[in-house]
């Protein structure tokens, strides 16, 4: 199977990988293999279970990305290890994303995140909202 490579993603995939649908799921999977494990289906936090959760549950939720203002999201900085409240980095154990992603552990530098989020379109009029089912607390 193969995979665009006109927004970014991978321009091949084995049977078990997918191919981006758009910007929003090529960031989506960029990030899956360091966010995942933790934050897929089933997870409290299951931000990477579909696209739609991604979507809805963290890059259109102000609790956790500020669209157009990457210094402003409080996804930034946990990913840099400064976050506020009970958690201050992710991932929780080890290094954070950032110093990962300084080392070339990710897919994805800060700055592409950065870029990323300033330039985040906004959500479709269509979306019906987040699917709560997703969510075990």
């Amino acid at each position: 199977m193969a995979c665009g490579d006109e927004i970014g993603q991978r321009t091949s995939a084995l049977d078990d990988e997918p191919c981006a649908t758009n910007d929003i799921d090529a960031m989506r999977l960029r990030l899956a293999p360091v966010c995942a494990a933790c934050h897929a289906e089933g997870a409290s936090s299951p931000f990477f279970a579909t696209l739609s959760a991604f979507e809805d549950l963290l890059i259109y939720n102000p609790r956790f990305v500020v669209r157009g203002d990457p210094d402003a999201s409080p996804l930034m900085a946990l990913l840099e290890g400064r976050g506020a409240g009970t958690y201050t980095q992710m991932p929780l154990s080890g290094d954070s994303f950032a110093t990962r992603s300084e080392r070339g552990e990710t897919n994805v530098t800060m700055e592409e995140l950065r870029v990323w989020i300033r330039d985040l379109p906004p959500p479709s009029n269509t979306r019906a909202g987040p699917d709560l089912s997703l969510i075990h607390i």
